[in-house]
């Protein structure tokens, strides 16, 4: 369900997935205060995202951070899921955005009218006047639990058909917002067009008719190659791979990428790592790259 909003910028000029988190992982994440959070980064990041957004000529996705630290594990994971593991066709569809986490609270400082509770998702557009913000709220599939149903003979097959439904529906809500019909994705080149350096418009198009977009066009220009590449597979296989080396390879605005087995978490490109030696904890496997929303490994203890 997508709610649209309208706001005027002023910085700028739910059933959610239970993952059967370990009892120390849910006492870490359900840390009182700022949850490890640093929150004058958080905006200056977000607020950097929507710069860039603007600059584009695209549409700011942000994935709301929670306040409470159990949801902030479910839907780390959730999206962990669907960015490490989702379709091109998917992939495809984020290309279009610029992609960034945040709580509520720093986005509707940026966004006075973002609205309130915590939907999953929020879609600024930017070049809108007043700008249009589109809420996406979702209800996503339990995973049985490992503490009760561990020994049930179809567990396996019920945590994966969970990770299934939980990635489709995230992925079918996203292309509503992003890339809902043709006429949409048209529209995004057009605004992209009328953004961009005229010289680099021409160099996109140029690129898509000879069939191969370098790597520095499909950043610039996703929904220009989108638009003109319409169902050129080769294309569109080339835009999705660049919408993973963004969002997925490198860390997103607002967050680490992390993985965990359940004791203890490997935060990417840190040196401050803090692991637990349970022996008690599981995560699935599609599940155990997820978002990291603290500060630090170590704030998760604190």
């Amino acid at each position: 369900m997508i709610e649209r909003r309208t706001f005027l910028t002023s910085a700028a000029a739910a059933g959610a997935a239970t993952l059967s988190a370990p009892a120390w992982i849910s006492r870490a994440f359900a840390q009182e205060g700022d949850n490890g959070r640093d929150r004058a980064a958080e905006l200056r990041d977000l607020s950097a995202a929507y710069r860039r957004a603007q600059q584009q000529g695209r549409p700011l996705l942000v994935l709301v951070v929670p306040e409470d630290g159990g949801a902030r594990w479910e839907r780390a994971h959730a999206f962990g899921e669907l960015l490490n593991h989702g379709t091109d066709a998917t992939l495809t569809n984020l290309a279009m955005a610029e992609v960034a986490c945040s709580t509520m609270t720093s986005l509707r400082r940026l966004v006075p009218q973002a609205g309130d509770g915590e939907p999953w998702m929020v879609l600024v557009e930017p070049d809108q006047h007043p700008a249009v913000a589109r809420r996406i709220a979702v209800e996503l599939p339990e995973n049985p639990s490992q503490w009760t149903d561990r020994e049930q003979p179809d567990y396996e097959q019920r945590v994966e058909s969970a990770i299934d439904q939980r990635m489709a529906i995230l992925s079918a809500s996203l292309e509503e917002a992003i890339a809902g019909d043709a006429e949409m994705i048209a529209r995004r080149a057009r605004v992209a067009e009328h953004a961009l350096d005229a010289a680099l418009v021409q160099r996109v198009h140029a690129a898509i008719r000879r069939g191969t977009v370098p790597a520095e066009l499909l950043e610039a220009a996703p929904a220009i190659v989108r638009a003109g590449a319409r169902d050129r597979a080769p294309v569109l296989a080339q835009l999705a791979e660049n919408a993973r080396e963004r969002l997925v390879r490198r860390p997103l605005p607002g967050s680490y990428w992390a993985t965990s087995w359940g004791c203890g978490v490997t935060v990417e490109g840190r040196d401050d790592n803090v692991m637990v030696g349970c022996g008690m904890g599981h995560v699935p496997e599609r599940s155990r790259r997820f978002l990291y929303w603290y500060t630090s490994p170590a704030s998760m203890y604190e």
